[in-house]
């Protein structure tokens, strides 16, 4: 996609949340982990310095203002919700796109015999790595060893609490039903599979772990819930 045609699309993604705000069909505060589910939210599409994400956002909600005190012709709302979805769409694709292009030009370099580079995601699911092979953690006593155990043990393991959180995914549609984390890396929120060390892969990005069956419409942040079993 043109950078222009980028532009807008990601401007009036920023509208649109903005005006959902005022019109009082969203009270979450932008920015919040109430965010990570929502189509609207702009941090979903880019990966930018959270400061510039938030000057941006002050445009939109100026736009956002006079838009909604401007009478506009019902035939002309219509056209402009039809260009911003086909924009949304497209742009939501490219960066798509991008991203997986980007993963394949630079690959981690872990395979299972190959130690993991020393950053807190790999250094924290080595533990979860022995904690679930090596001591057979079970930890809400299911007789299972599974994603709620890899979710829970990364989420007692994490240095900052304050940056990381428990998150399940249910979709009614295709069945996925995960237990997962998410942890904040410069400001955003990224969605991370605790298993990879234990499975053996070399991404940990959720995106890359389970491709078209993972939706984050379906996000839902369950810390409070599962956090009473990491002891």
């Amino acid at each position: 996609m043109a950078g222009s045609a980028f532009n807008r699309a990601i401007h009036n993604c920023g509208v649109e949340c903005a005006l959902r705000r005022f019109n009082r069909k969203c009270t979450k505060q932008f920015g919040s982990m109430s965010c990570l589910p929502c189509k609207w939210n702009i941090e979903t599409y880019v990966n930018a310095d959270p400061r510039h994400v938030r000057l941006f956002m002050l445009q939109c909600e100026q736009d956002a203002s006079e838009l909604k005190h401007r009478a506009q012709p019902p035939w002309l709302v219509i056209f402009f919700a039809l260009g911003f979805i086909g924009l949304l769409a497209f742009g939501h694709y490219k960066a798509n796109q991008k991203y997986k292009q980007f993963n394949k030009e630079n690959p981690p370099t872990r395979t299972v015999n190959q130690a993991q580079p020393e950053d807190e995601v790999w250094a924290t699911m080595r533990k979860v790595t022995y904690d679930i092979v090596t001591k057979k953690v079970d930890v809400n006593g299911d007789g299972l060893q599974n994603c709620i155990d890899a979710s829970v043990l990364f989420y007692k393991y994490f240095p900052d609490k304050d940056r990381v959180c428990i998150e399940v995914n249910y979709n009614p549609n295709n069945g996925f039903n995960h237990a997962f984390n998410c942890v904040k890396m410069n400001g955003v929120w990224r969605a991370i599979e605790p298993q990879t060390h234990w499975k053996g892969r070399s991404s940990y990005w959720m995106l890359d772990s389970w491709q078209g069956k993972y939706d984050v419409f379906y996000n839902e942040d369950q810390t409070a819930k599962w956090k009473v079993y990491a002891k």
